[in-house]
């Protein structure tokens, strides 16, 4: 107590971290290997992906959503022009199968075949046939028969089909008097050709004009100006006239045409009937039917059959004149 100093209190301080002695030397651990930081920082990567993914999956579902809208929009458009040129539409298929059909027949080496073929064929209509007995009015007017009764003799064939058949409408029976031959109205000719002549019928009063330059024959109707033309041609490659016809038509079908054989002759129609082919191998004979009608009607059908039917080729027959007679 006595001479003692009266000692300043201890004021207490902060511990120090062994091996520093200076607080302005602290280490710090950086960011990435703190714990709650490193954590905090590796999912902001994660939350952009996720954000990027949400984005990308709902652009796709959109575009989706608004393709499929396009394709049904589009397809109600087609299905409607469809429904509105669906004629226009089957003429153009047709026309296409028509088109690729005539390229194939043209490549067919068979002429005798053309089964890919396909030509359109324009039947010409027929003159006025009242009674419809196969012969229109003007060959019944020519002839001689009834136009209003289809069997003018009565003997119960129609006049169509005994002119068709070599028998006169007029004359019942089944005798010579009642064979075309021996009809009123018809006429031989015999053509005077220096070679490849020929024969056959005609109406009498038609006019006949024989041309032996052109080896043809040209009967004209004598009310209506209606031509029938005969001519000879060569045939170097001996056809027969289906062979001959579907070579020089190869869209020609051999199902659209008529065939015939008269005598000993091979014969076919065009399709048309306009036109008729007859072959002995060494020629070829031409029957052309050239309308004169402004309706393009034809008048006398029958009448060109009967003068098919009746031909005959005569071979090398000399001192021959055009005839009129009636045998």
């Amino acid at each position: 107590m006595f001479g003692l100093k009266k000692e300043e209190p201890i004021i207490p301080t902060a511990p120090q971290t062994p091996g520093n002695h200076s607080t302005d030397n602290v280490y710090v651990m950086p960011e990435q290997f703190h714990p709650v930081k490193a954590k905090a920082g590796s999912n902001k990567p994660l939350a952009i992906a996720l954000i990027i993914l949400t984005l990308v999956i709902v652009a796709s579902a959109v575009y989706f959503l608004y393709d499929m809208a396009r394709r049904n929009q589009a397809q109600q458009l087609a299905n409607a022009n469809q429904e509105t040129n669906e004629p226009l539409a089957n003429e153009n298929t047709n026309t296409l199968t028509s088109n690729e059909n005539a390229n194939t027949a043209n490549e067919n080496e068979n002429i005798n075949v053309n089964e890919n073929a396909n030509v359109e064929v324009i039947i010409p209509q027929l003159s006025s046939d009242s009674d419809r007995d196969g012969l229109t009015d003007l060959e019944e007017a020519v002839i001689g028969s009834q136009p209003t009764k289809p069997d003018t003799d009565g003997d119960g064939y129609l006049d169509g089909q005994e002119l068709s058949n070599g028998y006169n409408p007029l004359v019942a029976g089944s005798n010579e008097a009642s064979k075309l031959p021996s009809a009123a109205f018809i006429e031989m000719i015999i053509t005077n050709f220096a070679d490849n002549n020929f024969s056959t019928m005609s109406i009498k009063g038609w006019q006949v004009d024989m041309m032996d330059a052109l080896k043809q024959v040209r009967i004209t109707a004598s009310d209506t100006g209606e031509i029938i033309k005969i001519s000879v041609m060569d045939n170097p490659q001996n056809l027969s006239a289906v062979n001959w016809y579907l070579n020089e038509n190869p869209l020609v079908r051999l199902d659209q045409l008529r065939q015939a054989t008269v005598g000993n002759l091979s014969g076919v129609f065009s399709p048309d009937g306009l036109k008729a082919y007859l072959s002995d191998r060494n020629n070829l004979y031409v029957f052309e039917y050239d309308i004169m009608d402004d309706k393009g009607e034809i008048r006398y059908p029958a009448i060109f059959n009967v003068m098919v039917k009746n031909f005959k080729a005569v071979a090398d027959l000399e001192n021959n004149t055009a005839s009129s007679t009636n045998p």
